[in-house]
């Protein structure tokens, strides 16, 4: 009898850390796959920039988002009163691509 019940336990924590080590790596694979969706985010909105010519910007003092033109100079316009803020797909500031 009390090998019977020796043995369920063995059995019950192999169990438990092998559910474990399938909880983490599923965790990591997840992660794993967030992390390219960011940057696969970024990809695309750098690329339909590229295409339309477009650059993101936000106007520091309302918040307001916007798509603008590239190819023109927004630093005269009042709305932005030449302090354009540049973001990434996430929302957060980031330094115009060099051209």
């Amino acid at each position: 009898m009390q090998d019977n019940r020796r043995s369920q336990q063995i059995q019950s924590r192999a169990l438990q850390a092998i559910q474990e080590d399938q909880r983490a790596a599923s965790d990591t694979i997840m992660k794993g796959w967030e992390q390219r969706q960011h940057v696969y985010d970024e990809i695309s909105r750098r690329q339909e920039n590229a295409i339309l010519g477009t650059l993101d910007v936000v106007d520091p003092t309302t918040g307001q988002s916007y798509k603008v033109s590239n190819y023109n100079d927004y630093h005269g316009k009042d709305c932005f009163r030449s302090s354009c803020v540049h973001l990434n797909s996430r929302g957060r500031r980031c330094e115009p691509p060099m051209m």
